[in-house]
């Protein structure tokens, strides 16, 4: 047993050490959990915490828009300039290819 043989490393427990806390790049995240900064960092840029986002969600909530009739020409040559593609679950299975591997804003309110 450790305590038999007077193991005095296994009772220190570092309570004069105090835990490293880092900031994060983003305005208001420090406080947030480790899930919601990863994501947010595969959205903005380190660098200059921006972002481009996509959005082409419209139809959804205005009804059929127009230049979005045909996403899979309008939306589907835009998709390499965006940071986050924001859209609905239809649009995202019709236009955007499964290899493109962009960050999904995806909408799922119901009016």
């Amino acid at each position: 047993m450790a305590d038999a043989q007077g193991n005095k490393i296994a009772k220190n427990f570092y309570v004069d050490v105090k835990p490293e806390t880092k900031g994060f790049y983003l305005k208001g995240l420090t406080g947030y959990d480790w899930g919601v900064q990863d994501r947010m960092t595969r959205m903005f840029d380190k660098k200059s915490g921006h972002t481009v986002m996509l959005a082409f969600d419209h139809g959804y909530i205005m009804g059929p828009t127009a230049g979005l009739e045909r996403m899979d020409i309008t939306v589907k040559p835009l998709i390499e300039y965006a940071d986050v593609l924001m859209c609905t679950r239809g649009a995202l299975r019709s236009c955007v290819p499964s290899d493109s591997n962009k960050p999904i804003a995806l909408r799922c309110t119901t009016g």
